[in-house]
């Protein structure tokens, strides 16, 4: 059955984009990398009482992503939106010892799985233009890195499991920006 377990870590990075406006309507891409250092693990929750040794466990490294912005100009504000591809490094497994445990039987079991998950994000923000090139922004995104799948044998000969772990995260965002290359111009 399916279990869900929550995972917490740091978040960090970088963002570089290119914005076109024309009147109050501001759009462009921009592109992001970072650290985002989830971890976390459950212990299975579908085992018998007597037996809850299987644990699953799931941590991330490196992320990116590539998003198309739009958004309104307000004065030195601008309120905008984005969505897009996202990447992210990450490995999980699902290990069950069954080492001494009554009712757990002999079977060992160990399933891991790593690769660059491909999914999707989107989001929100306010950035707020307070010097010529400068801005200060706000963002709130969600990431939706589809599944990430765990396989391996138990100790009974012939025996292969298979597990899908899904990966979703919410993320809130604060940076300072810097506008460059050709004349900079304080619109928004």
């Amino acid at each position: 059955n399916a279990y869900a377990f929550d995972a917490d870590g740091f978040f960090g990075g970088g963002t570089v984009g290119y914005n076109m406006q024309s009147g109050a309507i501001v759009f462009g891409l921009e592109g992001e990398a970072g650290y985002l250092g989830l971890k976390g693990s459950a212990i299975e929750p579908n085992d018998l009482p007597a037996s809850a040794d299987t644990v699953t466990r799931f941590k991330s490294g490196f992320y990116g992503a590539l998003y198309a912005r739009a958004g309104v100009a307000v004065g030195n504000a601008l309120f905008y939106g984005k969505g897009g591809v996202a990447f992210l490094n990450a490995e999980a497994s699902t290990i069950d010892p069954c080492a001494g445990t009554p009712g757990c039987g002999t079977t060992t079991l160990t399933m891991t799985g790593d690769k660059v998950m491909v999914g999707w994000s989107a989001g929100g923000g306010i950035e707020w233009m307070f010097g010529s090139g400068w801005s200060a922004k706000a963002e709130y995104a969600y990431f939706d890195f589809g599944k990430i799948n765990t396989a391996g044998p138990s100790s009974v000969p012939g025996e292969f499991y298979r597990q899908s772990v899904e990966v979703t995260a919410h993320t809130a965002k604060f940076g300072v920006n810097y506008r460059w290359g050709g004349p900079v111009v304080a619109r928004y």
